[in-house]
């Protein structure tokens, strides 16, 4: 019974971090019409961010929020600089289907690339902030620990305030009008591509977000080419679907 219980504990928890990549990718999605396959490398990318502010500060709860100001930077700026000239040159529906889809694995890769540049075979830490031992019940370590609570509360609060955002906010209802109709949205006074770019950089904090709790839920160090990275992007994706 307890070996259930704990198989269980443990899938829980990786599935709100899977959930939450899954939100990341559907954020692109539903603000600009474009399948992120970036978005795995952008949340490696900050959580090497997050890694070394951890390094520097010693603060887990300082390395969070600035992997996520990072991750909304990084997406911002592939949006700005890469994404938002390639969908205006682009001018069958085919291409502006496809070439985003093709452009975010180019962006992988060369996350990647610059990522094992610049580290090479140093691994960043992102040492748990809270004990990973589990609870003692009935004599037992049961799947749940401090930690693992963490994760599920920061998950949950993450969840609740993008859902909010989305539906109860003005920018909410500008980045659904901006990806359903964007002429319109022109017409109505919404800055369409400023708002484009809100939504990656929302999407880019979630994800920043899921890659350090990855982190910290797994090994607890990061590389450029962690294999936890590529299961985050791959079950996001199953999720998202």
């Amino acid at each position: 019974m307890f070996e259930f219980f704990n198989t269980l504990l443990i899938g829980i928890t990786a599935g709100s971090i899977y959930s939450l990549m899954a939100i990341a990718i559907v954020l692109v999605w539903r603000s600009t019409r474009v399948v992120n396959f970036a978005a795995g490398g952008l949340a490696l990318a900050s959580t090497f961010v997050g890694a070394a502010v951890l390094e520097k500060t010693g603060s887990f709860w300082v390395s969070l929020p600035i992997a996520m100001l990072a991750g909304a930077a990084f997406s911002a700026f592939i949006e700005y600089f890469f994404l938002r000239p390639l969908l205006k040159r682009s001018g069958e529906k085919n291409q502006e289907i496809f070439l985003p889809i093709i452009a975010t694995l180019g962006i992988l890769g060369i996350i990647k690339s610059i990522l094992n540049f610049i580290y090479g075979d140093r691994i960043g830490t992102l040492t748990p902030p809270l004990s990973d031992k589990g609870f003692i019940v009935s004599g037992e370590a049961i799947a749940l620990s401090p930690m693992r609570l963490l994760i599920l509360g920061t998950v949950l609060f993450l969840m609740v305030a993008l859902t909010l955002i989305f539906q109860r906010t003005n920018l909410g209802l500008s980045l659904r009008a901006a990806s359903f109709a964007p002429e319109i949205s022109r017409l109505a006074g919404i800055r369409v591509d400023l708002i484009r770019t809100a939504g990656w950089a929302i999407s880019g904090a979630a994800g920043a977000a899921a890659g350090v709790l990855q982190t910290t839920n797994g090994s607890g160090s990061v590389s450029p080419e962690a294999f936890e990275f590529s299961l985050l992007l791959v079950f996001g994706f199953v999720a998202a679907v």
